[in-house]
């Protein structure tokens, strides 16, 4: 979580949100030492994902989760700097539900033979990826 926090504080954005059964304390030694102080520089809230995703929606935001079964991300047009990213656990990802909610499952194409990504190594990706698509268009 500490790592998530730290990238999302790095690619400039305003929050991160989560929740989760076994989600890890915000607040344990090994979250805020691998947040680097972070935590003061963006919010970080638990919140009902669901409700987080209703309220994009209705604000124009679009929201995008990151799947195995989503399109290539250099294929999803994206528009602009605001958007919001679920990101799933290696093992479980994202649940269908919630990804039901997002405007764009997407993927980041592996080229070797491994099957997955850490979850933090692929939200910094995807989040390099949305920020400097969305300045492209």
């Amino acid at each position: 979580m500490g790592t998530l926090i730290r990238t999302a504080d790095a690619f400039g954005l305003d929050a991160v949100f989560f929740l989760g059964e076994g989600c890890v304390d915000l607040y344990n030694a090994k979250t805020l030492r691998a947040a680097q102080g972070s935590h003061f520089h963006l919010a970080v809230v638990r919140r009902d994902l669901f409700k987080v995703a209703g309220r994009m929606k209705r604000l124009g935001i679009p929201l995008y989760g990151s799947s195995l079964r989503g399109q290539n991300m250099e294929k999803t047009t994206v528009h602009g700097f605001s958007f919001g990213l679920v990101a799933g656990n290696e093992g479980n990802g994202v649940s269908p539900e919630l990804l039901s909610e997002t405007d764009h499952e997407i993927k980041i194409p592996m080229f070797g033979k491994a099957e997955s990504m850490n979850v933090a190594v692929a939200t910094g990706i995807l989040l390099y990826w949305l920020r400097t698509a969305g300045l492209a268009n």
